[in-house]
Formats: structure tokens, C-alpha cells, sequence
């Protein structure tokens, strides 16, 4: 459907999805392109939900969302909380600079793949039980084994630029991995990277369309990076120094 066409981002509820499913053909032979669907994911929610007996939505905040104490992520748009705690939405910019307030909407049927909204606090959680999880600390959400296949490059496509996991996006970003997620709503967009190795996330959220999070990560990466790895290298020169009258001691 042409659900995230403006102005009315008509998405379609569960039962119209399923319907529809039956008209549905794909863009391409199977395990020849990677293509990002939001059918698949949206797919994989109605799994959840008919495999736990319980709708997607509860199941996501019993079993992920109230364990990671993410208390302001929500599969849905809070709209009476707009004003307190929900940005303004903003459409792409106009000719004359401005940008068009957009209006509230609800993922509906797809909620399962773009249907979340959340903060900063929320997020960085999320990186952290990610990066806790990956050291193999062990938790009631996913076992550290899973976690590790989700992050791993599953999909490389014909031209070896573009490389997934599953779910994730897997790829090198310089010399680093970097998994992680970008994503674009009417009005919003966002990107939550992740670097492992390193155990550094950056969140980029932005209340307008046509923004692009990766230029963001980019400058964050080449800022903060190089800066951990000076002063992990300063502070380990300075563990491996001699005490000052050690060093007298030693000296001729």
C-alpha cells in the first residue's frame, strides 16, 4: 500500500494486511538482492503474536520493554503526551525553509516494523543490554548466542557493499563494525549505532524527514573513537610507569 505517501499515511490495520497478503509478489527471485521489507518484520510480529497467544504489542512490553525498563518506548504515537514528552514531527523543507508540522498517525497492521517511539534514556539502555548480553551476561530476553548470529553477516549482496544480519545492519564503517538500525517515520527520522568492539552507541533522533542520521554517526565515530583509544593508550602508559620512587630507586 502506499501507506508512507503524505498527506495521508493511510497504513493498513492487521486484518487488511493479511487479506492483501494473498496479492502480494515479490520484487525479485529469492537469495538474489538484499531489499529491506517492512512486510517481512511486520510478518514476523503476527508470529509472535500467534506462536505467545497474545497480541505483539503485549508481548513486546512483558517481555522486553518492562525488563530493559524502558518505560517511555511505546508501539504507538502518544498523542495526549504530545506536548510534555512527544516531539513535533516536521515534513521535508519547503522552498522557503519552513517545514510542515506533521500530523499524528498509527502504524496499525505494521506496528512491528515501525511502530515504536522512544527517547534517548530508552535507547542507550537498550545499547547497554546489548553490549552486557554480547559479554555473555546472561538475562530473560535473549541468550547471548542468538544475539551474536543477529550481529554477524548473514547477507552479502553481488556488489559486497551491502551486508545484513538479521535485523540488524551489519557493516564496516572504516576500520570498525558497525550493527545497527536506521529509521524513518512521517516526520521523524533516527539511527541507533552500534560499536561492539568498542562499547560505544550513538543515537541520532530527529523530529523532520529528510535527514540523514548516518552523516551524524559518521562525525560521532571519527570525534569519539579516536579519543577513547588516546586515553585508554595515555592511561595504560600511565599503569605501566614507575612509581616515582620506585623510578629513583632504579635510576643510576
Amino acid at each position: 500500500g502506499a501507506y508512507w505517501s503524505p498527506p495521508d499515511f493511510d497504513f493498513p490495520d492487521r486484518e487488511t494486511l493479511l487479506t492483501a497478503l494473498s496479492k502480494q509478489r515479490t520484487l525479485d527471485a529469492p537469495d538474489r538482492h538484499f531489499h529491506y521489507s517492512n512486510l517481512g518484520i511486520a510478518l514476523a510480529g503476527e508470529i509472535v503474536a500467534r506462536k505467545s497467544g497474545e497480541t505483539y504489542r503485549d508481548y513486546l512490553e512483558a517481555n522486553v520493554l518492562q525488563p530493559l525498563e524502558m518505560t517511555e518506548t511505546r508501539l504507538e504515537f502518544p498523542r495526549r503526551a504530545r506536548s510534555s514528552v512527544m516531539a513535533v514531527g516536521h515534513g521535508a523543507r519547503r522552498r522557503d525553509g519552513t517545514r510542515p508540522v506533521m500530523a499524528a498517525f498509527d502504524t496499525e497492521g505494521i506496528e512491528a516494523a515501525a511502530g515504536l517511539t522512544s527517547n534517548l534514556i530508552d535507547l542507550a539502555r537498550f545499547a547497554v543490554w546489548n553490549f552486557r548480553t554480547l559479554d555473555g551476561v546472561d538475562n530473560k530476553i535473549l541468550d547471548t548466542a542468538t544475539l551474536r548470529d543477529m550481529q554477524r553477516v548473514h547477507w552479502v549482496d553481488p556488489d559486497w557493499r551491502t551486508t545484513w544480519g538479521l535485523a540488524f545492519e551489519v557493516r564496516k564503517s572504516g576500520e570498525d563494525t558497525l550493527v545497527g538500525h536506521e529509521g524513518a517515520c512521517p516526520g521523524f527520522a533516527s539511527s541507533l549505532a552500534l560499536f561492539p568492539e568498542h562499547k560505544v552507541a550513538v543515537i541520532v533522533l530527529a523530529s523532520a524527514s529528510g535527514i540523514n542520521p548516518n552523516v551524524i554517526v559518521e562525525n560521532a565515530q571519527k570525534l569519539v573513537l579516536p579519543a577513547l583509544a588516546q586515553t585508554a593508550s595515555e592511561a595504560a602508559r600511565h599503569r605501566n610507569r614507575p612509581a616515582d620512587a620506585e623510578r629513583r630507586r632504579l635510576e643510576p
